[in-house]
């Protein structure tokens, strides 16, 4: 609600087809017992202590190979993750070994898990959940369990596996306090606020809570500028473990008084709900490619509820009339992530297509990726060809430009790589756009500067501050940067 001023007039101035995809409700992958490395060891997830651990059991190691460990994020063929741990023969042919899960992981549901040999770059992934207890023959849930937060009269509310929390005071136009109970020390919570009636979705980022600050406390947040408008302010917690979250809203006047509010009608979380189809392009994006037999992609602005038949066939078909690996329900549409098989015949190829074609909607969305593991760019050396390259110590970077706020961002990049395409991302702040959303495909032409603008995704708008990332599948270089999401200049 939009405050109201007196007017005063003065005189001044797919899954395989045996493995279809999930129902709609919490959909799962299945269990894998091993992943292999091609010409090393195998390897699977025997447990993990969510935000701590993870322990793999590793059978067949080779004698005199070396292998590296890293664990990231899912998204981005999982190239940007953690190095954790080296494995070598010295620890015998049967072992299990535990790595600690870094910082910059914690409070991720799902994460990759990565064991590459450091010459032959030849390595073997597995997706784990980011859960006590978790091992690999658990399947693990694409979509976090979420609740709608109960409130009462807006006097003080309780997040399911979560803390109660009740407004205390307000400042107008400057602080709000909140008073927490219960809180659970493990969990990380987002804080965001936003105009009364738009409390579904997420708000503006006002800070992070986490166990340090105890199990009953209460803490002070600044309200943002752009709501100083407003008559009526919510203040949202979420978890950003489960996305389990409640709001509360009060008075933006001193004194001030409770707003009640209805519990959310919807029993899906803001992410959830913002992930469903709203009739942009369905597309994909590669994960991850283990060379000659299968590949991980994710896909994005999907339909809800459709079949897709999902077919591989040589590069530049873009996957028409090409060989069927597997049907692949939608389920809630939107973003999900999915593993195929490559057939025999496909398995020399060097750039295989994919396409997802509906078989009752028309929708559909194809794509290619490099027939080699890890989907490492490949060279040809039939034709002598080299990958896009800058001199030694020189990397590609980029500014912000301009902003326009929930819309759109500008900007202008330094030291491109020549004739190379770099994928643009949007997600989080704090993430460097690692595991975010993909918004568009950037040819670098003759390399050096350009300007170029890019929408920012609905998932954002709100957002106090948004991470973007440029990232080559082909070369590999990469840049980041993140921008304030206020109209700029």
């Amino acid at each position: 609600m939009k405050k109201i001023f007196p007017i005063l007039f003065v005189f001044t101035l797919l899954l395989p087809i045996q493995v279809k995809a999930a129902p709609p409700r919490n959909p799962s992958m299945a269990p894998r017992a091993s992943v292999g490395v091609p010409g090393g060891p195998s390897f699977r997830v025997a447990n993990v202590v969510r935000n701590t651990s993870i322990t793999i059991q590793v059978s067949n190691f080779p004698t005199g190979q070396k292998y590296s460990v890293t664990l990231g994020k899912i998204g981005n063929q999982f190239g940007y993750g953690t190095k954790v741990g080296v494995l070598d023969d010295s620890m015998g042919i049967e072992f299990s070994i535990t790595y600690s899960i870094p910082g910059l992981l914690h409070g991720e549901r799902l994460l990759g898990v990565q064991l590459k040999h450091n010459i032959t770059g030849a390595r073997g992934y597995d997706i784990f959940e980011n859960t006590t207890g978790w091992n690999s023959s658990k399947p693990y849930s694409l979509y976090p369990d979420a609740s709608s937060p109960t409130d009462s009269g807006g006097n003080s509310v309780t997040i399911l596996g979560g803390p109660t929390f009740s407004v205390q005071d307000v400042i107008q136009d400057l602080k709000v306090t909140i008073r927490l109970s219960d809180y659970p020390i493990n969990e990380k919570f987002r804080v965001t606020m936003g105009p009364v009636g738009e409390q579904d979705n997420p708000g503006r980022d006002v800070g992070l809570i986490d166990g340090s600050f105890g199990q009953n406390f209460s803490i002070k947040f600044d309200i943002p500028e752009q709501l100083f408008p407003e008559d009526e302010i919510f203040i949202r917690l979420e978890n950003t473990f489960t996305q389990n979250y409640g709001y509360a809203a009060f008075t933006n006047a001193h004194p001030w008084a409770h707003v009640p509010l209805p519990p959310s009608a919807s029993s899906f979380t803001s992410s959830q709900v913002t992930s469903t189809f709203s009739g942009g392009t369905p597309f994909t994006a590669i994960l991850n490619v283990v060379a000659n037999s299968e590949v991980t992609l994710q896909t994005f602005n999907f339909p809800a509820d459709k079949e897709f038949i999902v077919t591989m066939g040589q590069n530049g078909t873009r996957g028409i009339g090409g060989l069927v690996v597997g049907v692949q329900n939608s389920g809630l549409g939107g973003s999900f992530i999915a593993t195929y098989p490559i057939p025999a015949s496909l398995q020399n190829e060097t750039m295989i297509a994919i396409r997802l074609q509906s078989t009752t909607s028309g929708h559909y969305a194809y794509n290619w990726f490099y027939n080699s593991s890890g989907n490492d760019p490949v060279v040809s050396t039939s034709t002598g060809s080299t990958l896009p390259s800058l001199p030694p110590g020189m990397y590609p970077t980029f500014s912000v430009s301009g902003v326009s706020e929930d819309n759109s961002v500008t900007i202008t990049t330094y030291n491109l790589t020549t004739n190379d395409t770099y994928t643009v991302i949007i997600g989080a702040y704090g993430t460097y756009g690692i595991g975010g959303t993909v918004v568009s495909s950037q040819d670098s032409g003759a390399g050096g500067t350009i300007s170029a603008t890019y929408v920012i995704p609905p998932a954002f708008y709100g957002a106090t501050k948004i991470a973007i990332r440029l990232e080559s599948p082909i070369s590999g270089y990469y840049a980041f940067n993140w921008f304030w999401n206020d109209n700029y200049p």
